[in-house]
């Protein structure tokens, strides 16, 4: 009788406790990030007022320009700015979220907030890149601008840890989930032409 009264207590707690779906749903922001919480935001933050600036400077811009390849230069930099203010905005939310998660995060939030940094880092080259070679005062303007977002996030991105635990994915002599070969030979199942 007393083992029934144990099982029967044992069933009851599983059922009403709260299902854990995550590691992550308790999130230690020390796991997070190198330096305190307000630091990082207070960062991001202004990381995102730069890339205001940035913005608004190079709308200035959007009803002068005869150069058909610099107007859609243009206007894709400010696009991929708008998507950078969102993904910086993301990236602050996650680090402040009591619960560990945002709308747009995975499981995996340290990978989100290092995936959403780097993406800031790719739209601000992406930018550049656009403008490369049209030799015009809105390159200047853009380069000088993007070149103070691609520091500062750079800085953010060192704020953020590699992994909770430092290892390269999170768990030992892992290559993050991925079966990388080690060598130049393709998997038995595809003939090498398959490769190509």
């Amino acid at each position: 009788m007393d083992s029934l009264l144990k099982t029967l207590f044992l069933v009851m707690f599983c059922l009403l406790s709260p299902l854990v779906t995550s590691d992550l749903d308790f999130v230690d922001r020390s796991e997070l990030l190198n330096v305190p919480v307000s630091h990082f935001s207070d960062s991001v933050r202004s990381t995102m007022d730069t890339v205001h600036q940035v913005i608004s400077t190079l709308s200035n811009f959007t009803d002068k320009l005869d150069d058909f390849r610099l107007s859609n230069a243009l206007s894709d930099c400010l696009d991929l700015l708008d998507l950078s203010v969102d993904e910086l905005n993301w990236t602050m939310l996650a680090s402040q979220a009591s619960d560990g998660k945002e709308n747009n995060s995975s499981e995996n939030l340290l990978a989100d907030m290092r995936a959403w940094l780097s993406g800031v880092l790719i739209n601000q080259n992406t930018c550049q890149e656009g403008f490369d070679g049209t030799k015009s005062t809105v390159e200047i303007f853009a380069g000088d601008g993007l070149n103070k977002i691609t520091s500062s996030v750079d800085d953010i991105l060192s704020m953020v840890r590699t992994t909770p635990d430092g290892t390269a994915d999170g768990s030992e002599g892992s290559s993050g989930g991925r079966n990388v070969r080690r060598n130049d030979k393709f998997p038995d199942r595809l003939e090498s032409y398959d490769g190509k």
